[in-house]
């Protein structure tokens, strides 16, 4: 099951923790969850409100002191410990720490400081760090890795923090969101938090969502009264269109041993590139050199990329992502007199339009009657 996330009015922890209670996560089952933090000072509260005449999922942490600025600040090492030394799931964990290292590097990168030495402010504070524990528990329960969301709705003002005031949005939110693309809503008033910017970071994935099937709807409830509702609209989907693009990368060197070719090509697959091709040329000041085209996966960009830098001697690379149009493909057993052979076919608006005996499988033949594949080909 996938998730689709309607950002109409921004995203924030409750919100989001409010529509996934909403899409069927049992609330006692959370409840129970994130009494496993061993974290004491707050209880949580879920309700359904009425928002424009819709029902959604309220979600609320309280906390022993309703004043944020004398909140502990926990420190990024004291999170993850605590969160470790709990007895929640290795998911769970392992959701809810990636959230916060996203959180950490976004901050630090704001403060020019170290990860490891930055102490929480807001996010540090006993309401967040349940914000972000109990929605890893939701996306565990509901067993969704990765989601999707739409367009970021913008929005202005300045808001007062641990720090001062300080415009909005906040400087973690533009770091968190750097490369999604917002709609020019011109809102007075603060729609993303830190909170809500790190899932979308470190779970989601900005598109926009063609063919689908609902399954299922869940509305989480902001907590200000505002013009618009304030709601963040959860959907439940499958049958979301297939990723029909890849990234090209591509590099030239005129430096290298050809005898690297060949690991080189090795490791990339290995990270996941989908096809390696070398290719051969005149370079500049009349050298030979080769220009190397790898296509892959957007999840395996980042360790394609290192795989270059470390077995070749480029010292850059272009990449761009491209559309493409994919045959179906299936592999079946066919029975021959040299026993079975594994044929891959594609398939065209549910034809077989070709039909290849995959060489692994004639190979193994061949050595084992030992005959040529050349004789086993001409008897198929």
């Amino acid at each position: 099951m996938k998730l689709y996330l309607d950002l109409f009015s921004g995203i924030s922890g409750d919100m989001l923790c409010g529509a996934l209670l909403k899409l069927g996560v049992p609330f006692e089952y959370l409840k129970c969850e994130l009494e496993k933090l061993n974290l004491d000072g707050y209880k949580i509260e879920y309700k359904t409100s009425e928002i424009n005449g819709i029902g959604c999922g309220d979600f609320n942490v309280v906390t022993d002191n309703t004043d944020h600025t004398h909140h502990n600040h926990n420190s990024l090492k004291e999170i993850i410990e605590m969160i470790d030394n709990s007895s929640l799931s290795e998911s769970v964990k392992e959701r809810a720490v990636k959230v916060f290292n996203t959180l950490a590097e976004a901050e630090a990168k704001v403060h020019n400081i170290d990860p490891n030495k930055l102490h929480f402010h807001e996010v540090g504070a006993v309401d967040s760090i349940v914000d972000i524990v109990g929605v890893s528990v939701c996306l565990d329960y509901l067993k969704i890795d990765k989601f999707f969301f739409g367009d970021l709705p913008s929005f202005r003002g300045e808001i007062k923090c641990s720090h001062g005031i300080i415009p909005l949005p906040g400087p973690a939110v533009c770091e968190l969101t750097l490369g999604m693309k917002w709609n020019d809503l011109n809102f007075e008033g603060e729609l993303i938090t830190p909170t809500g910017a790190a899932f979308l970071k470190a779970f989601g994935k900005q598109r926009k969502v063609g063919d689908m099937t609902l399954n299922k709807v869940g509305y989480g409830c902001g907590k200000r009264k505002i013009q618009r509702g304030n709601y963040l609209r959860a959907f439940l989907i499958d049958n979301i269109e297939k990723e029909n693009s890849v990234f090209d990368i591509e590099f030239n060197v005129d430096d290298m041993s050809p005898e690297l070719h060949e690991p080189l090509m090795k490791v990339l697959y290995e990270k996941g590139a989908l096809d390696v091709m070398i290719f051969s040329g005149m370079m500049k000041k009349g050298r030979l050199g080769v220009l190397v085209k790898v296509l892959c996966n957007e999840k395996d960009l980042d360790a394609i990329g290192e795989a270059i830098f470390l077995n070749s001697t480029t010292i850059g690379l272009r990449y761009c992502k491209k559309d493409r149009v994919c045959l179906e493909r299936r592999w079946v057993t066919y029975p021959s007199e040299f026993g079975d052979i594994e044929y891959k076919e594609t398939l065209y608006k549910g034809k077989v339009i070709n039909s290849k005996p995959e060489f692994e499988c004639l190979k193994t033949l061949s050595e084992k009657h030992s005959v040529s594949v050349k004789e086993i080909l001409s008897k198929l």
